[in-house]
């Protein structure tokens, strides 16, 4: 019988201005960390926003997203999407990333920026962003 799985996606705010630099760093420090803990996911980074979705464990998932919680680097972290899954959407990823600009975003149709996305259609909205990501993932292989 395989593992359970938990998939949470998030959103946030930058707390402080981030440079490319800054994005690098963040990727080599959890990347390493996240295989050896069994996470896979994805990063999107927007105008001063993240948005973040984690699959693992689910107790490997609990400790994570308290520990980003409490990081000074960003706060408003609003969960778009947390539940039991059957399998992986970035089983290939420990922190897949793209940086991406708003107009980018409103140029998809039906895709909002994530600093928009409130209220009961948070699920829906992450279900897009996800699609969305994985969209610009193949564009660039």
């Amino acid at each position: 019988m395989s593992e359970p799985l938990r998939q949470l996606i998030y959103i946030s705010t930058a707390t402080c201005q981030m440079s490319e630099e800054d994005l690098t760093a963040i990727l080599n420090k959890f990347r390493p960390r996240n295989g050896d803990n069994g996470i896979t996911g994805m990063l999107l980074f927007c105008e001063g926003h993240f948005m973040q979705v984690l699959e693992g464990p689910p107790d490997v998932i609990e400790t994570l997203y308290t520990r980003i919680c409490s990081d000074p680097r960003h706060t408003r972290h609003q969960v778009m999407f947390d539940h039991a899954i059957a399998a992986r959407e970035f089983g290939e990823w420990q922190m897949a990333f793209h940086s991406v600009r708003v107009n980018e975003l409103r140029e998809q149709v039906g895709y909002l920026p994530w600093t928009e996305a409130r209220g009961p259609n948070l699920e829906q909205d992450a279900r897009h962003f996800i699609q969305y990501f994985h969209d610009m993932m193949s564009i660039r292989s």
